[in-house]
């Protein structure tokens, strides 16, 4: 029997890739002879880039940057020196993902963060963002 394990993050829970591991593992301990290929995916949001780079084989670069509130954040993106680009989600940086429900005020929050991990691509020699 074969199997395409291909989900997509469940938000706020797991990334694709996690749910790909825990999916892959279920199947085998029923059909420990299945054929498996995992192939995670994205909707374009949070961990889009993630699965791209991963899959382009980009270099990993992380920053230390202001979250959406201003809040010291460890950030990343990809680069690819060979193309002079750079790989990037708004969320890295910028995201609700780690802010706590009070701080969900778009009235609060903004993307100076990601503008930073631009700069921080930039200095690496990055002419084009993606």
């Amino acid at each position: 029997m074969r199997f395409l394990i291909a989900p997509n993050a469940f938000k706020g829970t797991i990334d694709a890739d996690k749910a790909a591991f825990i999916i892959r593992q279920a199947i085998l301990a029923r059909y420990p002879e299945a054929e498996l290929e995992k192939c995670p995916i994205a909707d374009g949001g949070d961990g889009t880039c993630d699965l791209l780079a991963k899959q382009l084989q980009l270099q990993k670069r992380e920053a230390w940057v202001l979250n959406a509130v201003g809040k010291p954040a460890s950030g990343h993106f990809f680069l690819n020196s060979s193309q002079d680009t750079a790989y990037l989600d708004v969320s890295t940086a910028s995201g609700i993902k780690e802010l706590k429900p009070f701080e969900r005020n778009a009235w609060l929050t903004s993307t100076y963060g990601t503008g930073e991990l631009i700069n921080h691509a930039v200095a690496l020699g990055a002419k084009h963002i993606v």
